[in-house]
């Protein structure tokens, strides 16, 4: 299955992102219509979008309501920053027979209300949230759930940063999930604090994650990037697990009768603890071609056999273009690219970023697809891509079905940087449908791609 094929697959419910109204639905831009993020959310109902234009809004404990969507006037985390002072959490989301949607936010400097225990910047309960182009940063729970706290519900979450959150003594320093379903696709976790799962502490749940990055995120017991307790059965495609720490499972600690999958995974260079544990005989983990390779304590630990050679999986260094600065994409002769692989497939999430001209240097290809802007988009977004040769290249747009929309580019295009419009329409100049699209660049032997989200 292709990098892209299994992108489109796993994305296919994200378009429930867009569900953003209809057309009768009401905008209410803050603060034109509505002084506050607050007075807006008051005022809309379901099928209603808040708009922020770009700034800073100091505001905190926002009742989400259920089909309401919030979103900044960019689509882009840069442009609505949300601080909560630490007078509060930033966002509440509970009792929604519909999901909340967040759009383009920076969520930050949430605090756990006094006499509470669980998420510093989203508290959502019996409710759906959905998000997208968001980041979550330097919120904190002194229990748990530091960035996010999610029980009884389904998650979509996409394209979202967590980074800097603090979960302390009952962990998930980014998110503490009980009883959820739902996905994470194309998501970081990075730096975040808690005692046990640093960035994820999961139980009775089972959400799918892909193409997601957790990296330096520091536990003291149990999971440096996730812990996976009582009866969960995540799966985790084309993740990559890197510099996290723990006692136990620096990458990934099982317990408590649950059974994760890790397929097409790379868990590297995790500081303290193994890349996988398992705690408990009642546990058990499928590996498939994954790295697992160069961790503090070893690959596998606890009650799990080592897994090299079996199912295709590797113990090799996967040869990162940048380790140190948190380049996690890969060199021309890393064993995680596929051709590169006995299972013929990307090992994590990232895709390759450099050549190797000798043992010490590594260069930049310059071959590069930019995030398209804006994002989401309507009527037109642009594609930028930069290339360090003339070549023949392919830039497409492709729904979730995998079905190609609009060849956008083909043929040879000089060395340097171009800008492609796309104005949301087929080959045939058919306005297409509120969704989102894969914009893939073809260039030689490399492929680049980027999710775009078309807003009608």
């Amino acid at each position: 299955m292709s990098h892209l094929q299994s992108r489109c697959l796993v994305a296919t419910s994200l378009s429930l992102i867009l569900l953003v109204g209809s057309a009768t639905a009401t905008i209410w831009h803050v603060p034109t219509d509505a002084p506050t993020i607050a007075a807006g959310l008051e005022m809309a109902s379901s099928g209603d979008v808040v708009e922020l234009a770009c700034g800073t809004y100091f505001e905190h404990d926002l009742v989400l309501k259920a089909g309401v969507v919030v979103r900044s006037e960019d689509g882009v985390a840069d442009c609505a920053h949300i601080c909560a002072s630490y007078q509060g959490r930033v966002f509440l989301a509970e009792d929604l027979d519909q999901p909340a949607v967040l759009l383009g936010l920076t969520i930050t400097c949430g605090v756990v209300p006094d006499g509470e225990d669980f998420g510093g910047g989203i508290y959502c309960q019996d409710a759906s949230l959905n998000m997208a182009q968001c980041e979550v940063s330097n919120c904190r729970s002194d229990y748990a759930g530091g960035g996010l706290f999610a029980q009884r519900g389904t998650l979509i979450i996409s394209s979202t940063v967590f980074t800097d959150n603090i979960g302390l003594n009952g962990g998930g320093g980014a998110a503490r999930l009980a009883n959820i379903e739902g996905e994470f696709l194309d998501c970081r976790f990075e730096d975040n604090i808690g005692i046990d799962g640093a960035a994820i502490y999961m139980s009775f749940s089972n959400p799918s994650m892909t193409f997601c990055t957790f990296a330096n995120n520091e536990g003291d017991f149990f999971g440096g990037a996730v812990f996976c307790v009582s009866d969960s059965e995540p799966i985790f495609n084309h993740c990559t697990m890197v510099g996290n720490s723990a006692h136990l499972g620096g990458g990934i600690m099982v317990a408590a009768n649950s059974h994760p999958s890790i397929q097409d995974c790379i868990i590297a260079f995790n500081n303290v603890g193994s890349g996988i544990d398992v705690h408990d005989t009642g546990s058990t983990v499928s590996v498939i071609c994954s790295d697992v390779h160069g961790n503090e304590d070893g690959g596998y630990t606890g009650h799990i056999e080592d897994q090299t050679g079996l199912n295709g999986n590797i113990d090799a260094d996967p040869m990162f273009c940048d380790l140190e600065s948190g380049d996690f994409s890969l060199t021309d002769i890393s064993p995680c690219l596929g051709p590169n692989n006995e299972c013929n497939v990307l090992m994590g999430a990232h895709v390759q970023g450099c050549v190797i001209t000798s043992v010490t240097e590594a260069v930049p290809t310059a071959f590069r697809l930019e995030p398209n802007r804006p994002n989401p988009f309507n009527p037109s977004t642009t594609i930028v891509f930069e290339l360090n040769a003339s070549m023949a290249i392919e830039l497409d747009v492709y729904d979730l079905t995998g079905r190609r929309v609009s060849a956008l580019l083909h043929g040879h295009r000089e060395a340097g940087r171009h800008e492609v419009t796309w104005r949301g329409c087929d080959d045939l100049g058919r306005a297409q449908p509120s969704g989102t699209y894969v914009c893939r660049l073809r260039a030689g032997d490399r492929v680049a791609t980027n999710t775009m989200v078309l807003v009608r």
